[in-house]
């Protein structure tokens, strides 16, 4: 394996951190277009440099996460 590439045990942690379900909570003024923005994100999928535990920088693909959830929480009124 070439020097600074991924370990393949480094790969598959960041394949289980996929796996892990996104909880992303609304704005505190009860608004939900912050949270639809990040769930959207969060499903995308993204590259970026990283670090490996060994010090070697590396590029991580992820392929979005497609289990997210809203909290709803605050707002200007009660929530029924």
């Amino acid at each position: 394996m070439a020097r600074g590439l991924l370990n393949p045990r480094f790969i598959a942690n960041w394949r289980l951190a996929s796996l892990v379900r996104s909880v992303l909570k609304n704005g505190t003024d009860g608004t939900i277009k912050v949270a639809i923005d990040a769930i959207n994100a969060a499903g995308a999928p993204h590259c970026f440099l990283s670090v490996t535990k060994w010090g070697h920088s590396a590029i991580v693909n992820t392929s979005g996460n497609g289990d997210c959830h809203i909290i709803l929480r605050g707002g200007k009124a009660p929530k029924l």
